[in-house]
C-alpha cells in the first residue's frame, strides 16, 4: 500500500546573518522537494546541497527554477544583488541529505523546504 505524505520545514526566517542549515531527517524517504526563497533587499549566495550520507562532504545539488518556460538545470550557487523577489525550485538530484549554505552581505532572506511524495523505504531497510 502506498502511503502519500507532505514535509515543510524553515530554513531561514528573515535571516540577516550567513549561516548553514541541515534538512530534517523526514526528507530522506520524499523524492520530491521543492525550495522556496523570498528575498528582501538581498544581497548573497545560496548553495543547495546533498549526499548519500550525512557524514560525507555534500556536493552541490541539480535544481530547476520552478515557473519559468525553458528553465535549465543547474547546480551552480544561487546568487542574488540587493533583490526582492520570491522564487520556487525543484531539486531534482535523489539525494536523500539536503543542506542550505547561505552567504549574505546585504538584506535578508525567507526560505523553507517542502517534501512531497510517496513514502520511500528508510535507509537500510528493504
Amino acid at each position: 500500500m502506498s502511503v502519500l505524505f507532505a514535509h515543510n520545514q524553515s530554513l531561514f526566517a528573515a535571516a540577516a546573518a550567513s549561516a548553514t542549515v541541515a534538512s530534517d531527517s523526514e526528507f530522506e524517504r520524499l523524492p520530491t522537494r521543492i525550495v522556496e526563497i523570498i528575498t528582501a533587499g538581498f544581497s548573497g549566495t545560496l548553495n543547495i546541497k546533498g549526499g548519500i550520507d550525512r557524514d560525507q562532504t555534500p556536493d552541490n545539488v541539480v535544481y530547476v527554477l520552478l515557473g519559468s518556460v525553458g528553465a535549465t538545470p543547474s547546480a551552480a550557487a544561487l546568487s542574488w544583488t540587493t533583490d526582492t523577489g520570491r522564487y520556487r525550485y525543484l531539486t531534482t538530484d535523489p539525494v536523500p541529505y539536503l543542506s542550505f549554505v547561505m552567504t549574505r552581505t546585504a538584506g535578508s532572506v525567507t526560505m523553507s523546504v517542502e517534501g512531497y511524495g510517496e513514502l520511500r523505504p528508510a535507509l537500510g531497510e528493504g
